[in-house]
């Protein structure tokens, strides 16, 4: 009976059922090579979930192709341009993970919005937004490339979920490229990217996956850390000598450092960022900003 059954569970018609019911759950990610959207695709391979890794480039995806072989479908698409390519990119996809791009300022809310119709028009049920916590700000120049996307997910079909990421912990590293780190002593927690891409891939892997519909996830770090305090354990972990100086928001002028982030560093200041345990809720993981280091730690050596 034990043989029998090995040989039915490997029946060629069994596998395909089997393989069409893995199927009927696809789940895309674009962009695939950006930090949360390569994690997100790492989270679902481990999970033997139907993946589409969707790039921009060829040799992105041709990388991906020899990094995952079958386990992983491979796409190409350009947001820059809609149409049927990039609708073609999410066609037979259950859910979608749209990371907003770092193309330009001015068009990375026009190239998000192209992927959420995109993603829309191929039949997807449930998007999953990778955004930022700067809605809260609103008005503001990174506040614009991520308000017009939550606003047009609210007015569409489809499910979906908002990932408010926050402060990453790799803007960090370019304070370390001298021993004077001149940065206001803001409280931040500071988060690993990596953890955005596993909350994506939570939600999409969760069998009750529309408890998640209409939710606005704040992704941080696990800790409120001043900028004194980020100092003290880059030293620890490099190794080396900072002399820190905190500068008062209010003393802050473009070019250096630029407007953007003036304007964060300001509401920063005024109201504090998001420290929530989402992430631990949803993942079993919370990143650190002591093992992002640990991780990381040629990022924060000297140049």
């Amino acid at each position: 009976l034990e043989v029998s059954w090995r040989r039915r569970r490997t029946e060629p018609g069994v596998r395909s059922a089997a393989e069409g019911c893995r199927r009927a759950k696809m789940i895309g990610v674009m962009t695939a090579s950006s930090n949360s959207g390569a994690q997100c695709v790492e989270e679902l391979v481990k999970a033997g979930a139907a993946t589409r890794a969707i790039f921009r480039s060829e040799s992105k995806a041709e990388a991906a192709k020899a990094k995952y072989g079958e386990k992983v479908e491979v796409a190409v698409a350009d947001a820059t341009v809609p149409g049927e390519a990039l609708t073609g990119a999410f066609k037979g996809c259950k859910y979608a993970v749209v990371v907003t791009p770092d193309f330009d300022f001015a068009k990375d809310a026009e190239l998000t919005g192209n992927m959420v119709r995109a993603a829309e028009e191929a039949g997807v049920s449930h998007v999953v937004f990778v955004g930022s916590w700067t809605v809260a700000e609103g008005t503001g120049i990174i506040a614009r490339r991520f308000v017009p996307t939550e606003r047009l997910l609210e007015e569409s079909s489809l499910k979906w979920t908002a990932l408010r990421s926050g402060y990453f912990a790799g803007n960090y590293a370019l304070l370390f490229k001298q021993e004077d780190v001149y940065f206001p002593n803001v409280t931040i927690p500071p988060v690993d990217p990596k953890d955005i891409g596993r909350v994506a891939a939570a939600v999409c892997l969760d069998p009750d996956s529309d408890k998640h519909h209409k939710q606005h996830y704040d992704i941080s770090g696990p800790d409120q850390l001043t900028t004194e305090q980020i100092v003290d354990k880059v030293a620890k972990a490099t190794g080396r000598q900072f002399r820190y100086h905190a500068v008062p928001v209010a003393n802050l002028a473009p070019p250096a450092p630029p407007l953007f982030l003036i304007e964060l560093l300001r509401y920063i200041d005024l109201h504090g960022l998001p420290c929530s345990d989402v992430t631990l809720r949803l993942t079993g993981v919370h990143t650190s900003f002591d093992q992002y280091l640990a991780d990381n730690v040629l990022a924060f050596s000297s140049s």
